[in-house]
């Protein structure tokens, strides 16, 4: 049996939650308010289970990126949002779960006396489990701190930004 069928079968839709589109989108937004020359893709997938995935990056596309890739970004972060707590364009929990796949700090110089290629300037998210406005306003607040530690790096001295963001 499909799991779509199978969830459909066994759950009943949250039609007093925003719906997945409506969601995807408020976070988008939030997230291009604070970073607004950035790159930031959320969507939803039904690949393995239902999950919002968002990719976030400092540069907005790949001539911003050291080689064109993505991952070179020094603000390079991944999570996946919600797994199995949709169907059909509905949340079918109450709460939805954040949880990041890649990230969590900021790729910055690495200390003198290092043989590292770079070192990290901790950002500090935290899992958080909440209803979808809850996860948006964790998004907000992660997302101000990230530009404040941006801002500090770029202050000590410990981070050069090549490309303009």
């Amino acid at each position: 049996m499909k799991l779509e069928k199978y969830m459909l079968e066994n759950t009943t839709l949250n039609e007093s939650l925003m719906t997945v589109d409506e969601f995807v989108k408020k976070l988008e937004s939030t997230i291009k308010k604070i970073f607004p020359k950035s790159y930031v893709n959320a969507y939803a997938s039904t690949n393995l289970g239902s999950s919002i995935m968002l990719t976030f990056a400092l540069g907005k596309d790949k001539t911003k990126w050291t080689n064109a890739i993505i991952q070179n970004d020094p603000l390079f972060h991944s999570w996946m949002i919600g797994w199995n707590s949709f169907t059909e364009g509905h949340f079918i929990k109450e709460k939805i779960q954040a949880e990041i796949s890649v990230g969590g700090s900021l790729r910055v110089n690495p200390e003198e006396g290092s043989r590292m290629a770079y070192g990290r300037a901790k950002i500090g998210w935290r899992k958080k489990t909440a209803s979808p406005d809850k996860i948006i306003i964790h998004f907000e607040n992660y997302f101000k701190k990230a530009k404040k530690v941006l801002k500090d790096s770029l202050d000590k001295g410990i981070i050069e930004l090549k490309n303009k963001y």
